[in-house]
C-alpha cells in the first residue's frame, strides 16, 4: 500500500468492519436470547443484562482515555504550530515530502525549502 493512501485504506477497512458488525448485532442478540437463554421474556431480559457487560467495559476504557485527552490536544497544538517555525500545514507537507526531491523533479513540482515561500505552479 502506498504510504499516502494508508489513511484512506484504514477508513475503508474500518467502515467495512463497522457496517458488518452493526448488521450482525441483531442476529447475535436474537441468537443469544433464543439459544443460550431459552427465548421468551426471561431470555430477552438475561440477554440485555449480558450485553451490558461489554457496554460497561467500553465505558470504562473511554473514561480512562478521557483523562489523557487534554494533554494529547495540547501536544498536538504545541507541535503543530511551532514545528520548524512553519504553520501546521507547511510542517505536514515538509514531513510528508522529506527526501522526495527526485520525485518532485520527475513530476516537475516545486517543493519549497525551509524558509522559502511556496510559489504558484504554472502547470495548474
Amino acid at each position: 500500500m502506498v504510504p499516502l493512501l494508508w489513511g484512506r485504506a484504514e477508513g475503508v477497512r474500518s467502515t467495512f468492519l463497522r457496517t458488518f458488525a452493526q448488521a450482525l448485532a441483531p442476529v447475535t442478540f436474537g441468537g443469544v436470547s433464543d439459544y443460550v437463554f431459552g427465548g421468551g421474556r426471561a431470555g430477552l431480559q438475561l440477554t440485555f443484562l449480558l450485553m451490558l457487560i461489554p457496554l460497561a467495559g467500553s465505558a470504562y476504557f473511554l473514561f480512562r482515555a478521557l483523562a489523557t485527552y487534554p494533554r494529547d490536544v495540547a501536544t498536538a497544538r504545541c507541535c503543530g504550530s511551532t514545528m520548524s517555525g512553519l504553520n501546521f500545514t507547511a510542517a505536514l507537507v515538509e514531513r510528508l515530502t522529506h527526501g522526495q526531491e527526485r520525485h518532485a523533479q520527475r513530476w516537475q513540482l516545486h517543493l519549497p525549502r525551509r524558509g522559502e515561500r511556496p510559489r504558484r505552479s504554472d502547470r495548474y
